[in-house]
């Protein structure tokens, strides 16, 4: 087979870009370009291990494979999208989104986790595996999420929640825009 993704399910309008041409194809090539128009869904399966992604219109997303079983997605635009990997299969999934970069910690778990861009703020909240988010900005801002973890990201502050509660107490009261520094002060 030629694609390394297949759409599963669609609401909506959406194109594959392949070399330049638009088609309606449920097959995603290496390099293809997925376009959603606004308040369409897509779904699809990266055929090789099965990890599954949900995108939200409106939102344009790039699929490479950049080796064996190592996957990058490039969310050039778009408000939401969800990753779900599989227990039986191994493979690496980056996500790049503008200047921010999602990996998986542990290659030998599934991914699963959320990103929602709510205004300015990039928000994650992870249900798998350890994520690593990284955000960089001249020097890489790096943090881990364990399970359950949200992180919002907004301009150069990064701020970390225990849970989904805890993070929606934060929107509710505006309070997620508290800078830290993620570089452990030395102890003198």
């Amino acid at each position: 087979a030629d694609y390394i993704a297949q759409v599963i399910e669609v609401k909506g309008n959406f194109f594959i870009e392949h070399d330049g041409v638009l088609t309606k194809t449920n097959n995603i090539g290496n390099g293809d370009t997925i376009l959603l128009k606004e308040g369409s869904q897509l779904a699809f399966e990266i055929t090789s291990g099965g990890a599954q992604s949900k995108i939200i219109g409106p939102a344009k997303l790039i699929i490479q494979q950049t080796h064996d079983e190592n996957y990058k997605l490039n969310l050039v635009y778009g408000d939401f999208i969800q990753m779900e990997g599989n227990e039986w299969k191994t493979q690496t999934i980056e996500l790049a989104i503008n200047d921010i970069t999602v990996k998986q910690e542990d290659k030998s778990q599934p991914l699963n986790f959320k990103f929602v861009k709510d205004g300015d703020n990039n928000v994650f909240q992870n249900n798998g595996a350890n994520i690593i988010v990284t955000k960089s900005n001249g020097e890489d801002q790096a943090t881990t999420l364990s399970k359950q973890q949200v992180i919002a990201i907004q301009e150069n502050d990064i701020k970390e929640f225990a849970n989904l509660d805890t993070f929606t107490e934060a929107i509710q009261q505006n309070n997620i825009s508290h800078a830290f520094s993620l570089v452990k002060k030395k102890k003198k």
